[in-house]
């Protein structure tokens, strides 16, 4: 097995995936293929708070991240600034309602915007099985 395989292998372990290996002879030297089967379902409902709690955790770093980038002007900001947030919105859409999503949309600051993620992810933590 490559160092990307075993890399695969690992963190579909450390999920709770079974993993089996085969080979794909289409495929060119040195490219690793990965194919999806069924969703266990034994792991659907614990997986899915837990990729909910980790696309909050990463909306809050996205929104935080973007005053980092002292390379961009202020136009520039403002304009990652607003794709982070349309992008955040569909996700709380999708995810808590539209109604959770126009509360996000109607903050005004990154900061406001930063600690309602916040309270997501206490929220989907306090929610998340032990």
């Amino acid at each position: 097995m490559n160092p990307s395989e075993v890399t695969l292998m690992a963190a579909f372990a450390e999920m709770g995936l079974k993993y089996t290996g085969s080979s794909d002879a289409s495929l060119p030297n040195g490219v690793t293929g990965v194919y999806f089967g069924p969703e266990p379902t034994a792991l659907v409902k614990v997986d899915k708070q837990r990729l909910l709690y980790w696309q909050a955790v990463k909306n809050t770093y996205l929104i935080s991240s973007i005053d980092q980038q002292n390379a961009d002007d202020n136009a520039t900001k403002a304009q990652k600034e607003a794709r982070a947030s349309s992008d955040i919105e569909h996700w709380l859409q999708v995810n808590f309602g539209k109604s959770v999503a126009n509360r996000f949309h109607n903050l005004s600051g990154r900061d406001a915007k930063i600690k309602f993620l916040e309270s997501i992810e206490i929220k989907i933590t306090k929610s998340t099985p032990q």
